[in-house]
């Protein structure tokens, strides 16, 4: 039987070994929305499909989330449950830059490119 060492953080327990997996689940989520998404936009783009384009949209703005998940629970946090708590996370680590991408990602790709 494997014995799992257990870390606490923010009065959570987390089993190390599952943690690793969500991280390489989310990174390998984020590499798929990225590469879907942009094959999609391009695809409606050429096509004049806007519906294809927004989708397109959506899935590269989710490769952001998705990455930035990767990130917050490598760092041990525990995985944001909204947008705010996502930025309030990175910025507690010192990735400010993340939170403007975030916000640009959010505002062109969710927003304007999806609705």
């Amino acid at each position: 039987m494997h014995e799992h060492k257990v870390k606490e953080h923010s009065h959570t327990l987390w089993i190390i070994g599952e943690t690793v997996a969500k991280v390489k689940d989310h990174l390998n989520s984020a590499e798929e929305f990225y590469a879907l998404g942009t094959k999609e936009y391009e695809k409606g783009r050429r096509k004049g499909d806007l519906t294809r384009m927004r989708e397109g949209c959506e899935k590269i703005f989710h490769a952001y989330v998705e990455a930035t998940a990767t990130l917050v629970q490598k760092r041990g946090f525990p995985e944001p449950d909204s947008h705010g708590e996502r930025w309030e996370i990175l910025d507690k680590i010192g990735r400010r830059r993340l939170i403007e991408i975030g916000d640009s990602a959010f505002l062109y790709l969710h927003q304007y490119g999806y609705y």
